[in-house]
């Protein structure tokens, strides 16, 4: 049985709007949504409510997991149109790259 829990609830943002995750063990799958998550949680503060919906998401897997670890979820607001937004970022585990991805999302 493949487990798709994702331990949101544990899930810290600081004031630079990075994410982190501490001691868990996720498979790079679920590290590429939680970075997607991060990442639209961060637009929202630029868009002042306004819907956001997903056009394209692309991951560059950088290195492997090495098991349970502490995650860090940088995200990047690359341009900001008046309805799309581009956007990137990176995981990283205990310091180390372990994905990239860039974003696209519509405002409306």
């Amino acid at each position: 049985m493949i487990d798709l829990i994702i331990p949101l609830s544990t899930l810290r943002i600081d004031t630079n709007g990075v994410g982190h995750l501490s001691s868990v063990h996720l498979d790079l799958s679920a590290v590429a949504v939680v970075l997607q998550k991060v990442t639209e949680e961060a637009i929202r503060l630029e868009i002042d409510g306004a819907e956001l919906n997903t056009v394209s998401v692309t991951v560059d897997v950088t290195g492997q997991s090495g098991g349970e670890a502490d995650l860090s979820f940088i995200p990047r607001i690359d341009r900001k149109t008046r309805t799309l937004v581009f956007a990137s970022g990176e995981a990283k585990e205990n310091g180390r790259p372990l994905l990239k991805a860039t974003m696209v999302f519509r405002i409306g």
